[in-house]
């Protein structure tokens, strides 16, 4: 191989004589067969020349003898015809024979000549053809090797393009497992404030009614509602004390006092303007421990008539918690409401001290509302109670009133114990708003407002999973993906 590659000028120059020495022969060759078939052409004409005239001497001696009788003349024509086939047929056997022969030599001779050519065009065309494998060789190698990079560039960006996938769909479920995470510690968190914020309104409630001589039973009615801290109840409790400071008269100027209290308030999700009225609130409240001594605008202003009118109305309360106990109330329910209230069977005047224990400190507050629930039952199922008309004796134990009321003048409008009742109408209207106009936006929006645009990696997504389950399919990218598959 090393010696057919390396052509020195001598080779170069021996190739080119040899070359013209193959042409020069080539065309002795080709002037031979040229001269041949001119000879070939001669006789061929010559022979077309004779059998024409022959034909024509014929002809002639035909029309020589035309003049005979015409049955000679028949016969002869029979006679001349036959011959004349038989002329015919044996020329043509007789060239045919000679043509055949002519064309078998001329084939004989084109075959040598023909080998003879070919055999010195591949000698000459060999070197080429060396040239060229060699040429189509490093080609060829050079295509592969230019394959192989594209090949392997090619399996780089699928397995990129796979482990991108695969890094967005674990990331994804991360960020699931953080949201998750996430949205159950606010709402752990907030659960605890809003829990926090409504025992702390509660007790402040609880101040509020002492001082706004609020009815026994709506205090139960109310308590009994607030069974859980949900924001319902949550809302209730709001409700409650902007009621309570409306009917105080407390005036809120600033909703912020300092920087201090900007922080404790500030919590997203939460009414921080009532949470910074109730601090508000909660510091006037300080002042006075004991609840004794008048606060606020409304007890300050309010007439000494009007204050014994509303003592006198909670005596009367009392008075019929008294006399209930005497009447309709069993020994059962008696003695629940005694161990309620921490009042043994042995002491003197346990009813008269049940009555003024009721609703008299914010210890005994859930006791206070299941006692006094448990003496009303009709409050568990409406808003108003059965009432008594007070004996001397209840009058004398728990404190004179005005006798001459005969029924309690409350109407359960006028305390607001349609209160939960109320807000959920208020949220369920709030909610009807909202979704009517969300349903607005839907109609004007159209399909991009109702379809979700599809993402390159859903239309992705799509394609892996072909129909099967994509919690399934996800399972098995991620568990290849964690493997290092």
């Amino acid at each position: 191989s090393t010696e057919l590659l390396t052509i020195t000028p001598e080779v170069i120059k021996s190739a080119e004589l040899y070359i013209q020495s193959m042409k020069r022969k080539q065309s002795i060759l080709l002037k031979l067969v040229i001269n041949i078939q001119a000879l070939a052409r001669k006789f061929l004409a010559r022979s077309k020349y004779l059998k024409w005239k022959h034909a024509a001497v014929k002809i002639q001696r035909h029309h020589r003898y035309a003049p005979l009788s015409k049955a000679y003349s028949t016969a002869f024509a029979d006679i001349v015809l036959s011959a004349r086939i038989i002329q015919r047929m044996f020329r043509s056997f007789r060239e045919r024979s000679g043509f055949l022969q002519k064309r078998k030599c001329m084939i004989l001779l084109q075959k040598f000549v023909r080998r003879v050519v070919i055999r010195r065009r591949m000698r000459r065309l060999r070197a080429a053809l060396i040239i060229q494998a060699w040429w189509k060789r490093a080609y060829d190698m050079k295509k592969f090797r230019r394959l192989v990079r594209s090949i392997v560039r090619i399996q780089g960006f699928q397995r990129v393009r796979r482990a991108r996938f695969c890094f967005h769909v674990v990331s994804g479920m991360v960020s699931l497992v953080q949201a998750r995470v996430h949205g159950y510690l606010v709402r752990k968190h907030m659960s605890q404030i809003r829990n926090e914020r409504t025992n702390a309104y509660m007790g402040q409630i609880f101040e509020l009614w002492q001082r706004t001589k609020a009815p026994l039973f709506y205090r139960s009615k109310f308590w009994a509602m607030m069974t859980d801290t949900n924001f319902l109840h949550f809302r209730l409790a709001q409700r409650e004390l902007e009621r309570l400071w409306e009917a105080l008269g407390i005036t809120f100027q600033v909703d912020v006092v300092n920087e201090k209290l900007e922080s404790e308030i500030k919590i997203k999700g939460m009414n921080n303007k009532l949470h910074c009225r109730y601090l508000q609130v909660k510091k006037i409240l300080e002042i006075d421990e004991e609840g004794t001594g008048p606060l606020f605008p409304a007890e300050q202003n309010a007439s000494s008539k009007e204050l014994e009118k509303q003592d006198e109305l909670l005596t009367l309360e009392r008075a019929q918690v008294y006399e209930k106990l005497y009447s309709d109330t069993s020994a059962e329910e008696i003695k629940t409401v005694y161990s309620l209230m921490d009042i043994s069977k042995s002491e003197k005047l346990k009813k008269r001290q049940l009555a003024l224990a009721l609703w008299s400190s914010p210890e005994k507050a859930n006791a206070s509302a299941k006692g006094f629930l448990t003496i009303f039952p009709e409050l568990k199922r409406t808003a108003s109670m059965r009432t008594l008309q007070p004996s001397k004796k209840a009058f004398r134990r728990i404190g004179h009133a005005d006798k001459t009321l005969s029924s309690f003048p409350w109407d359960k409008t006028v305390f607001g114990l349609t209160l939960k009742d109320d807000l959920v109408k208020e949220n369920i209207a709030a909610f009807s708003l909202s979704c009517f106009s969300g349903m607005q936006q839907m109609m004007q929006g159209g399909k991009r407002f109702m379809e979700k645009e599809e993402t390159p990696f859903d239309r992705q997504c799509k394609a892996i999973s072909r129909g099967r389950a994509w919690k399934q399919v996800r399972y098995i990218i991620v568990m290849e993906y964690l493997n290092g598959k």
